[in-house]
């Protein structure tokens, strides 16, 4: 098996070990935002749960390198993508009541006229940044 895995790696040629490159980029992105995600919502409802063990910016650092790295190896690939429409999309709304919830219960400490005020102001950069990406689309 692991001399098919070396033949088959010997036989690419350099644009498709960059694609190969690109692809283990693309994935490790994904698992580490699944992890980073996973992470704040656990933080969210158990603060100080996980913070107190782990390294969180070990985490934020690497994806924002394999970030950078994925854009920069497109560059060099010429990889281009459509946008998708926010429209289309039915986990607005779960993603604004999860964000709602979670900067809720962060802010538990503070006076109920103080948590108001983070809320509505939260809410109001929410929806100037969902008009300004609906702007974009058009």
């Amino acid at each position: 098996m692991k001399n098919k895995i070396t033949l088959f790696i010997k036989n690419l040629n350099h644009k498709q070990n960059l694609l190969l490159i690109y692809k283990l980029l693309y994935d490790m992105a994904f698992i580490l935002l699944f992890l980073f995600s996973c992470l704040t919502i656990t933080e969210g409802f158990l603060p100080n749960f996980l913070s107190s063990h782990l390294n969180v910016t070990s985490l934020i650092l690497s994806l924002l390198i394999v970030l950078v790295a994925i854009g920069k190896l497109g560059e060099k690939l010429d990889l281009h993508y459509s946008i998708i429409s926010i429209r289309k999309k039915k986990s607005i709304p779960f993603l604004v009541v999860l964000i709602i919830l979670l900067l809720g219960s962060s802010i538990l400490k503070f006076p109920l006229w103080e948590n108001l005020l983070i809320i509505s102001g939260m809410l109001y950069l929410l929806f100037i940044f969902y008009r300004i990406i609906l702007r974009a689309e058009h």
